[in-house]
């Protein structure tokens, strides 16, 4: 199922509730002269305020994603958590089952 980008939603900077594991979110990194956002699951709750975050690889400039086959585990604060994410969708056969689609419009974003 292929989303059009007139269907797609945009990211709405929202944490309304509580964080918890297996929540989807967006996470804000600041580089030197411009931010980046990574799409992320949460692994773990540390503290109210921080978060262990499996970090996802965006394919090419589609709105899937995929983990990548190195790990990319982190901590995060809730600071640098801009949005919680609807649950994506998981689609294809048993080898592309690690394929994640979220129905977010993400091209205004610098989203790795």
């Amino acid at each position: 199922m292929s989303n059009s980008s007139d269907e797609l939603e945009e990211i709405e900077p929202s944490l309304e509730g509580e964080i918890e594991t297996g929540d989807f979110v967006l996470v804000k990194f600041l580089a030197k002269t411009t931010s980046i956002h990574y799409v992320g699951r949460i692994e773990q709750i540390n503290s109210p305020v921080s978060f262990t975050v499996k970090f996802m690889r965006r394919k090419g400039c589609s709105h899937t994603f995929i983990f990548p086959t190195v790990e990319d585990i982190s901590d995060a604060d809730i600071s640098s958590i801009v949005a919680r994410l609807h649950p994506p969708t998981q689609t294809g056969t048993a080898r592309t089952s690690s394929i994640f689609t979220f129905n977010y419009r993400f091209s205004n974003l610098n989203v790795k």
